[in-house]
């Protein structure tokens, strides 16, 4: 799990973080891309994170995973922040 530290701005291992239900799906997503960052730090890596998606998320209609990118970008964009 983590935890966002509120002084740092950085996430934090091992602290537990509320996830609202709508949000766990994207949730699911951002750490299942974990392994899809640009080496250069300009984000993810949107041909890998298709693959995640079409593997874990491919039964939903794509209204439902164009929402679910919309979702990620969101945090990816708050990753890029820091």
């Amino acid at each position: 799990m983590f935890a966002i530290d509120g002084q740092a701005g950085r996430l934090q291992q091992d602290q537990p973080i509320e996830v609202l239900p709508c949000n766990q799906s994207a949730v699911n997503l951002f750490l299942g891309c974990r392994s899809q960052w640009s080496q250069w730090s300009t984000g993810l890596i949107y041909e890998g994170v298709k693959t995640v998606i079409d593997m874990y998320y491919g039964d939903l209609e794509q209204r439902q995973r164009a929402e679910l990118f919309k979702r990620l970008q969101v945090m990816e964009f708050a990753v890029l922040k820091q």
